[in-house]
């Protein structure tokens, strides 16, 4: 509906406080009159409030806080969007007789037009009017006799240099009076194809001298753009004054603009007599972007983890649990294991967490042969921590991984002939695997943290060839070499806009070592063993899909140096079986974790 006079969200007569007051002009809403979030007749605190007008409209001006003498009317908040109009001045806080403190306002006009002055502060001389917002959005209608200050205090634009006031431009081409009193002019260019040729996003007709004395300039990207090279090869006016006061901001010369997360664009922000001006020269992955593909080994390594759960102990532990049935029925088994694992050395991955292999297995004689056959259930949770370092940059995240799969294993012990004492083993298994990831520290052009979650598919599996050979009466070596393989699928995700594609991560390795196990009573044995690994593969690969642009990878490729302690426990005087053990690896893969198997 419709208002005729002002609009107050909160009144005092005299002094006092009058905040936290919201003041909404929504569609089809008129006001013939002023608005003032909060409103004292004397001094007191006139902050924290907040008016929006979205697609409404206003005759009068708008105060985000005001008060006749003194006091504090900052933080206030003020936008014009959705096709609102304001016919009169804007003002985030308004100190009218007496100085006192007009900062930290923030005023929006995006989608809505204003035909007055948009101050982000207004006090008496001697008064404060810092650290004000104004922002400038795409489709704002104003009157090219507009005056923009970011303070003002006795009348007199604020002086720019140290007054932390910003005028943001974004994606905006127009005319304005005058810009003054604004430590920074940010713009965020427009979207390319989107903006008219040849016009400067901010003309300056009115401009005084030393209204940019001090001011610096800055720019960035606009959001995502799928497929495209933002204004790549292009030069970009961004402020344009004939009264060539601009010959006095501060520009950065050398700059590396961000897209998205991957995407770095090199260029230049320069200036002329009357013009600033930003060109584009070329572009390159963000190598911060790196730690995207971080949480991807994590799981690898979580993955790797229960593999080698069911390549090791739980295979020995089907054999040794089938063994008791004497081929007569299926055995049940289960072994678990937890740890932490630092996965990489070039960037730091470390995996906290526990996996579990449980499942069904049987055992089958012949006269030249022990056979083993099980199926099994898996599953494993970990947490991830990320570091990543590059120029003079640490880029920390967290996150965690989960499994859930099964598989089939087999073994066969040549028990006769030549080949007595080999065997032969192996194991296939598949399941899905959800990661997080988060960094407050990777951030985007515009400035919003990357997170993703995502749910793949994986496979693996392992073959081995081995050799027990007896020393002694209660000695055993057991000499082998193996091969574990693990595949996790590619996927697609969206990061705040960036479309990421996440390559297929393969684990290659092949490990060598020997185990000796013996009774040292007997109800009781020890084992120890020592192998060395290679990963041949290990590497997450990324791209972002929006700009054609290679992430930074990531690789655990490189050799680790494995070693168990263990101690079985098999009462003479109880069905049970009990093993625990201490494993750890040295080398590219840094782990240490325990493991305990107990059947009944």
């Amino acid at each position: 509906g419709s208002v005729s006079g002002d609009i107050h969200g909160g009144r005092t007569a005299d002094g006092g406080s009058a905040s936290n007051n919201t003041i909404s002009v929504l569609q089809g809403g008129r006001v013939d009159g002023s608005l003032a979030g909060g409103s004292l007749e004397g001094a007191g605190d006139a902050s924290h409030n907040t008016i929006l007008v979205s697609g409404g409209s206003v005759s009068g001006d708008i105060h985000g806080g005001r008060t006749a003498d003194g006091g504090s009317a900052g933080n206030n908040t003020i936008a014009v969007t959705g096709g609102g109009r304001v016919d009169g001045d804007l003002v985030g806080g308004y100190l009218e007789k007496s100085a006192g403190d007009a900062s930290h306002n923030t005023l929006l006009i995006n989608d809505g037009s204003v035909s007055g002055d948009i101050y982000g502060g207004r006090t008496a001389a001697g008064g404060s009017a810092t650290g004000n917002s104004i922002i400038i959005g795409k489709q704002a209608s104003l009157p090219a006799d507009t005056r923009l200050f970011g303070g003002e205090a006795g009348g007199q634009a604020v002086a720019s240099r140290g007054s932390g006031n910003t005028l943001f431009v974004d994606s905006w081409q127009g005319t304005v009076s005058r810009a003054a009193g604004f430590a920074n002019l940010h713009f965020v260019l427009p979207a390319p194809g989107t903006a008219a040729a040849g016009v400067p996003m901010l003309t300056v007709s009115g401009a005084q001298s030393g209204d940019f004395d001090g001011t610096t300039v800055t720019a960035q990207l606009p959001d995502i753009i799928t497929g495209g090279r933002a204004h790549l090869g292009e030069t970009f006016e961004l402020v344009h004054d004939d009264s060539q006061a601009i010959a006095k901001a501060d520009v950065g010369g050398l700059v590396s603009l961000l897209q998205g997360y991957a995407v770095l664009y090199d260029g230049a922000v320069l200036s002329d007599e009357d013009s600033i001006y930003i060109r584009i020269d070329a572009s390159r992955p963000n190598p911060l972007a790196g730690a995207l593909t971080e949480a991807r080994i994590g799981a690898v390594g979580l993955l790797n983890q229960g593999g080698d759960l069911v390549a090791g102990a739980a295979l020995r532990d089907a054999r040794a649990a089938a063994r008791q049935t004497d081929g007569t029925g299926w055995a049940a088994f289960a072994t678990i294991y937890g740890g932490t694992a630092s996965l990489t050395t070039e960037t730091g991955v470390t995996s906290r967490g526990m996996s579990l292999v449980t499942g069904l297995a049987r055992h089958a004689g012949t006269s030249w042969a022990d056979m083993l056959a099980g199926a099994f259930f898996e599953a494993g949770y970990g947490n991830l921590e990320t570091t990543r370092e590059t120029a003079g940059q640490t880029i920390s995240g967290y996150g965690d991984a989960r499994y859930t799969g099964g598989g089939l294993l087999a073994r066969i012990d040549f028990t006769q002939g030549l080949l007595r004492g080999l065997y032969i083993e192996a194991s296939g298994r598949a399941g899905e695997v959800n990661t997080a990831w988060h960094s407050d520290d990777l951030l985007d052009n515009m400035d919003r943290p990357a997170d993703y979650a995502l749910t793949t598919p994986y496979y693996g599996g392992h073959a081995g060839l081995g050799c027990l050979l007896p020393l002694g009466d209660a000695w055993t070596l057991d000499v082998y070499g193996k091969y574990l393989f693990l595949h996790q699928d590619a996927q697609d995700t969206g990061v705040n806009g960036d479309s990421i594609h996440f390559d297929a991560v393969d684990s290659s390795r092949i490990r060598l070592g020997a185990r000796l196990d013996g009774g040292i009573l007997p109800s009781a044995s020890v084992y120890m063993g020592a192998a060395w690994e290679y990963e041949c593969l290990g590497t997450a690969r990324a791209a972002s899909r929006s700009s054609g642009m290679a992430i930074p990878s990531t690789s655990m490729t490189g050799s680790s140096d494995l070693f168990e302690l263990g101690l079985a426990i098999t009462p003479e005087t109880a069905p049970l079986r009990l093993d625990l053990a201490v494993e750890g690896a040295a080398g590219t893969r840094r782990s240490i974790g325990g493991r305990v198997h107990l059947v009944y």
